[in-house]
């Protein structure tokens, strides 16, 4: 997640530690979360390498607890990626890599608009017998998910995944 409001870039501890990825001690730092409430982070994560739609980055992040998040890059990634433009019906960012080119980076949380389809038009193509199956999939929260892709069969999970 892109988050202007926060001054510098996040990454969730547990995501840090699976994923292997260098953690070292540095100064405490006091961290405002959204709700209000404050977190103290003091380890990090140098010049991490990361890779978003084929295109890599290098930058800090502090560890925290995040709820929601794997990871969130701050004020300081746009900063360091300055000018970036921002059009928001398209869901797209555009940042500067390396101060040359620009990279556009598309929203990959929402379905291509041709893929979703509502139930009138799915009753429709089930009497036509157009499909013989249909996967319904419901958003639920990051917590909720990871509980539930548990309790779900190794074919379907990797189906999934």
């Amino acid at each position: 997640m892109v988050d202007s409001g926060s001054d510098i870039s996040f990454v969730h501890a547990k995501f840090a530690t699976r994923h292997k990825l260098k953690i070292t001690a540095t100064s405490p730092q006091q961290v405002a979360a959204a709700n209000g409430s404050t977190m103290l982070s003091e380890t990090v994560c140098s010049d991490c390498a990361y890779s978003i739609q084929g295109n890599t980055f290098n930058s800090d992040f502090r560890l925290l607890e995040l709820r929601g998040y794997d990871v969130i890059l701050g004020a300081d990634c746009i900063f360091a990626h300055s000018p970036v433009g921002l059009n928001l019906k398209t869901r797209e960012i555009t940042i500067t890599k390396n101060g040359e080119h620009h990279v556009t980076l598309q929203d990959e949380s929402l379905p291509p608009h041709h893929l979703v389809i509502g139930p009138k038009k799915l009753c429709q193509l089930l009497r036509k017998q157009a499909c013989s199956s249909v996967i319904v999939l419901n958003t639920t929260s990051k917590n909720n998910a990871s509980e539930n892709l548990q309790d779900l069969p190794h074919a379907i999970l990797s189906v999934i995944q």
